[in-house]
């Protein structure tokens, strides 16, 4: 019985360890969701600058600016009981529109959710599935500003309606942005609950799936 107790005490040991796993959310500012007011227009200050490229001018409104994932990143970080995953959307586009007579901006992001990536193959394709994004029947998600932001100090709060898995929520969170002559940079990090958007997967009995997870969101462009 003794030359048993330092292989139990080990295993005691590392199952205490593995279910000590940070959770990556922790410290982070919470993202704010509620219902979306549906009849809400979106936000897009009005502006004269110079008009979108030719072959997105039907996509975007007058003035705003078109980008796409080369210029910037969207990525996730999400956990469980004894790890975390990372990952992000591989193409995305969307515009900016900004007002030089207010300093607000408004914007819009589309994700082909196809183009989700992870640090591991098999988890990449489940997250296609229905268990998470069920991309086959809900090929992008879309984000777009609801109310001018209005940077102070370079802070500012984004609200928005994200509309994911065919479910819309109305979210908010913050983010830095550092404006410059020729453009601009823009930065967040925050958490997200997942179960608001349907994407409900628990994961194994012994080794759930938590409901935060963290989005970075990182752009720079020229205006």
């Amino acid at each position: 019985m003794t030359a048993r107790r330092p292989a139990l005490a080990l295993a005691l040991l590392l199952a205490t360890s593995l279910t000590a796993c940070n959770d990556p959310a922790e410290g982070k500012p919470a993202a704010k969701t509620e219902a979306a007011a549906s009849a809400t227009p979106p936000a897009a200050p009005a502006t004269t600058g110079a008009p979108a490229p030719a072959a997105a001018a039907a996509a975007i409104p007058e003035g705003a600016v078109a980008f796409d994932q080369r210029a910037g990143t969207i990525q996730w970080v999400g956990s469980k009981v004894t790890g975390s995953h990372l990952g992000g959307f591989e193409r995305f586009h969307g515009w900016i529109q900004h007002d030089p007579g207010s300093g607000s901006y408004a914007f819009e992001v589309v994700i082909d959710m196809a183009s989700v990536t992870s640090d591991s193959g098999g988890l990449t394709r489940h997250l296609q599935s229905g268990d998470f994004f069920l991309v086959s029947e809900h090929p992008t998600a879309t984000f777009r500003t609801t109310e001018p932001i209005l940077p102070s100090e370079g802070k500012a709060t984004v609200v928005g309606e994200l509309t994911l898995r065919g479910v819309t929520k109305k979210l908010s969170f913050p983010a830095e942005i550092s404006v410059r002559e020729d453009g601009y940079t823009f930065k967040s990090e925050f958490t997200l609950e997942r179960f608001d958007w349907g994407v409900a997967y628990e994961g194994a009995a012994d080794d759930l799936i938590r409901n935060a997870v963290v989005v970075k969101l990182a752009f720079e462009s020229t205006l």
